[in-house]
């Protein structure tokens, strides 16, 4: 987390028998409200580029930010 965002949960909602059911737009607007609430300045999530309907639903609800992210794993 930085910037004073709120970062959410990886991945809440991979099941396919909640997907299109309401569930993610409920917890991003809960989610909002309590940043809000507390002062965050943002919210931000990542997801899977190849993850069509949840971009689907970020794209309705958000804005995207023309970031990408990368990562190294050094395990």
């Amino acid at each position: 987390m930085d910037d004073d965002g709120l970062l959410l949960p990886r991945g809440p909602l991979r099941r396919s028998r909640v997907r299109g059911g309401g569930v993610g737009r409920a917890l991003i607007a809960h989610v909002r409200a309590w940043a809000e609430q507390h002062g965050s300045a943002k919210l931000y999530w990542l997801t899977a580029e190849s993850n069509t309907t949840a971009r689907g639903l970020y794209d309705r609800v958000a804005s995207r930010s023309g970031m990408i992210h990368y990562e190294i794993d050094l395990d």
